[in-house]
C-alpha cells in the first residue's frame, strides 16, 4: 500500500508525521505502527519528542519516503509506504521531468493526504508567500487528475488536512480559498469512487486530530487488502475443485509411476494454502471494521472538527 502526502512548504507536513508517529508508536484502540528502518523510527521519534516540548521541526523541502508496519494488537497487519514529496515542487513549474515523475506516483497511491495550511487561506496572504499560487490553485487540479484516474469501481481516499487551526483568529476559516475547497469536496463527494475527510488539526505540545486521516488511509488499504485475499481465494477455491474433479485411482498410480504430484496431491497443498488465506481474512476483518466503526463514530460527534463525504 501507498500513502502520499501532498502540501506545499511549510504546510506542517514534517510536524504532523512526527506526531502521528509518536502518537501510533504508543498505540491508539489497539492499532500501532512501526517504521522498518530503525534509523526512520529514530529520526520521528525525535520530531515528535520534540513537538510535546514547543519545539518544531525546520522547514524542509526534500522528498521523505518511509516504511511502515501497520499493527493490531501487535499483530502485523500490512506493510505500507508513505511518501511525502517537496512542497515546492508544486510550484517549480520548470521542473517538468520531476513533476511527470510525482504525478505518475500520485496516479499509483493508494490512498493521498492534501495538507492545507488553515492560517494561508485567505487568498491575499496565500498568493504571496507561494510564487503568485494559492495553495488551493496548487493542489486542487492535481488531485481532480489523480481522481479522475481512477475506475469507478476502485475505492479511493483523499483525506484534506488543515493544519494549524488553532492559529485562526477567532476560529473563522473565511476567504476564496475556502470557497475552492468547499467546491473540490462537492466534486469529490459526487464521484463514484472516491471518498473524502476533511479535519482541522493541531500539532504541538498538545496534538488534535492527527488520528484521523492516518485510519482513514488504513481503513481503504485494509479493504483493499481484504479484496486481494478474497480474490487469491477464490482461485485456490477453484483450482482445489478442479483437482478433485480430476482425482482417480489411475491418476494416483500413473503419478506415482512417473515420480510427478497426482490431482490428489495438488488438490490437498491447495486446500492448505485456501485455509491460510481464509485465516488471513479472518485476522484482517475483525480490525477493519473497528476503524470504520471508529471513523464514523468520531465523524458524528461534534465536538471533534472531523467530516467525512
Amino acid at each position: 500500500m501507498k500513502v502520499m502526502m501532498i502540501g506545499l512548504s511549510r504546510a506542517g507536513k514534517t510536524s504532523y508525521m512526527g506526531a502521528m508517529y509518536k502518537r501510533f508508536e504508543e498505540g491508539i484502540g489497539g492499532f500501532s505502527i512501526k517504521a522498518i528502518n530503525s534509523e526512520d523510527g529514530r529520526a520521528l521519534q525525535k520530531i515528535g519528542n520534540n513537538l510535546s516540548k514547543g519545539i518544531y521541526p525546520g522547514n524542509t523541502d526534500i522528498r521523505s519516503e518511509y516504511k511502515f508496519k501497520l499493527l493490531y494488537e501487535n499483530s502485523e497487519l500490512m506493510e505500507f509506504d508513505w511518501t511525502d514529496y517537496r512542497g515546492g515542487l508544486l510550484v517549480d513549474f520548470n521542473n517538468e521531468k520531476e513533476l511527470d515523475k510525482w504525478e505518475c506516483e500520485l496516479q499509483s497511491a493508494d490512498a493521498v493526504i492534501a495538507f492545507l495550511d488553515s492560517s494561508a487561506m485567505d487568498r491575499r496572504t496565500s498568493v504571496n508567500r507561494y510564487s503568485g499560487f494559492s495553495q488551493m490553485e496548487a493542489i486542487s487540479d492535481l488531485i481532480t487528475r489523480v481522481a479522475s484516474s481512477h475506475s469507478d469501481n476502485e475505492a479511493f481516499p483523499i483525506s484534506f488536512v488543515m493544519t494549524k487551526i488553532d492559529a485562526l483568529k477567532d476560529n473563522k476559516i473565511e476567504g476564496d480559498e475556502w470557497e475552492q475547497l468547499g467546491e473540490l469536496m462537492k466534486d469529490v463527494a459526487s464521484s463514484k469512487n472516491i471518498h473524502g475527510m476533511l479535519t482541522g488539526t493541531v500539532v504541538g505540545k498538545e496534538c488534535l486530530n492527527i488520528e484521523w486521516p492516518f485510519l482513514m488511509s488504513m481503513v481503504f488499504g485494509l479493504k483493499g487488502k481484504i479484496a486481494r485475499v478474497c480474490a487469491e481465494a477464490d482461485a485456490l477455491k477453484d483450482r482445489v475443485n478442479d483437482c478433485i474433479e480430476n482425482t482417480s485411482i489411475w491418476d494416483d498410480i500413473s503419478s506415482w509411476w512417473n515420480d510427478e504430484p497426482s490431482y490428489r496431491s495438488i488438490a490437498y497443498d491447495n486446500a492448505v494454502e485456501l485455509q491460510k488465506k481464509v485465516n488471513r481474512l479472518m485476522a484482517l476483518s475483525t480490525p477493519t471494521d473497528l476503524l470504520i466503526d471508529l471513523l464514523k463514530k468520531v465523524s458524528a460527534d461534534e465536538d471533534f472538527f472531523m467530516h467525512l463525504f
